[in-house]
């Protein structure tokens, strides 16, 4: 017999595993880094070697340090190591920054607050403030010329101001030669239990193969295809199919192990449910692994 969802009652069946082509990962500078959830991602598929970040606040950068060890976390403001780089190559302040044959890839999220539709006064100065650091990015960009560009913002920057700021981003990676293509992707399309639309801007050096954005894997309560609205047309991404094989992730998906707390109880220290009481859920729920695989106490498969 099938296993059955006893959330929505649909039986799942089991795909085959997922097959990655090896590569060798790309020597990453993270800009903007924050806390690392970018990169940690990127890291995990296997394309890149995050080496270097730059991270203005302090606790963010901290937490990146936990995060990846093995990488130069520079407590910096960007800015201002760009300008170092432009006007003081030499300078001490710079003894952690990569030389410009180093960089593989640079990924970043510049702030994006002033681009965000929760954002209730966008025209302030602290906004407009923060729209200007993509500026500083895409001077990274020019400084090291990688061979790969990732820049990841909330999906009201593709339509902000008439898609202004994505125009000037796409001008000026295309005057570096470089080929750019873009998307809004929605991350309930693989795996995560929640709505989460983010725009993705992709760019490859001249003689590298600009990728492709992946298919959805989970069909998800809300519109497939993510239109980006743009010179008074709206453009669709460039997915071969107008579906996915899986159903949506829920939230029961992600929580259905943890343990029953009953009244009174006292017990600080509860175990997962065993896997044998979880055959119901979907074998391939990423947002699980992420949630349980540091714990111990629940296999992954």
């Amino acid at each position: 017999a099938l296993p059955i969802s006893k959330t929505l009652g649909i039986p799942q069946i089991p795909g085959p595993p997922a097959t990655v082509t090896p590569v060798n990962p790309l020597n990453t500078l993270d800009i903007f880094a924050g806390a690392g959830g970018l990169s940690t991602g990127l890291e995990e598929s296997g394309a890149i070697n995050c080496k270097w970040a730059i991270e203005f606040d302090f606790e963010a950068a901290e937490a990146y340090k936990l995060n990846h060890p093995s990488c130069q976390v520079m407590n910096k403001n960007a800015n201002y190591l760009l300008r170092k780089l432009k006007e003081d190559p030499d300078s001490p302040e710079l003894a952690n920054m990569p030389n410009r044959d180093e960089v593989d890839c640079i990924v970043g999220g510049p702030p994006c607050q002033g681009f965000s539709v929760m954002n209730t006064n966008p025209n302030s100065l602290a906004s407009k403030s923060k729209n200007d650091q993509m500026k500083p990015f895409l001077g990274f960009v020019d400084h090291y010329r990688p061979r790969y560009v990732i820049l990841e913002n909330v999906a009201n920057l593709s339509s902000n101001e008439n898609g202004k700021m994505l125009k000037f981003i796409q001008v000026v990676l295309v005057k570096m030669h470089y080929q750019v293509t873009f998307s809004v992707l929605q991350a309930g399309h693989y795996g995560v239990a929640q709505t989460r639309r983010r725009l993705i801007v992709i760019a490859a050096a001249p003689g590298e193969k600009l990728p492709v954005f992946p298919e959805p894997e989970h069909v998800f309560p809300t519109h497939f295809l993510e239109t980006v609205p743009m010179g008074g047309i709206r453009l669709q991404p460039t997915f071969q199919n107008l579906g996915a094989p899986r159903r949506a992730v829920t939230p029961r998906d992600i929580m259905a192990d943890l343990p029953p707390i009953l009244a009174g109880h006292s017990n600080q220290d509860l175990k997962y449910l065993e896997p044998k009481d979880l055959k119901y859920l979907e074998p391939s729920c990423l947002a699980k692994y992420y949630f349980r695989r540091s714990s111990g106490n629940v296999p992954i498969t």
